[in-house]
């Protein structure tokens, strides 16, 4: 089934300024032309789906049902109740074939976090968003844009 499977055909991670990250935003959804924006509602989520309000955008989080506010961390938290590390272990998350720099980032950041709460982890944060959206609402493909903190 479409939804057993995850999909990321590209993830963009950047330390930008506000001015860039408008813009870098906004680029993605016209090159990609996607059907809905999911924003994290943290720190500057909420003005940036003020700002991609005629693109579909939503706010998520940060919470995800079935988190724990334990002692792991928030991302790891997200990351085990979003579904995304399961889905990496059976091998339901699939990335484009072809090589790209976007790819062995994501890749080196999966296979190096040990799911510390003070690690670089804001490709994978963002994938767990994509992971429990798909999960809960995939009832056509693709299409979705999902920005993170960074």
């Amino acid at each position: 089934r479409k939804s057993d499977l995850l999909f990321l055909r590209h993830v963009w991670r950047g330390r930008v300024d506000w001015g860039e990250l408008k813009v870098r935003v906004k680029e993605t959804l016209r090159a990609w032309n996607v059907s809905e924006t999911l924003i994290e509602n943290a720190h500057v989520g909420p003005p940036l789906s003020q700002e991609l309000a005629g693109h579909g955008a939503k706010l998520i989080g940060p919470t995800l049902p079935g988190m724990t506010e334990g002692y792991r961390g928030a991302k790891l938290e997200r990351a085990i109740s979003s579904g995304l590390l399961t889905r990496i272990e059976a091998g339901r998350l699939l990335l484009p074939a072809e090589h790209s720099a976007w790819k062995e980032d994501w890749i080196g950041e999966v296979i190096s976090w040990a799911g510390g709460p003070d690690e670089t982890c804001d490709q994978i944060d963002v994938s767990s968003y994509a992971a429990y959206h798909c999960r809960n609402s995939s009832a056509t493909w693709g299409g979705h844009v999902y920005a993170g903190r960074k």
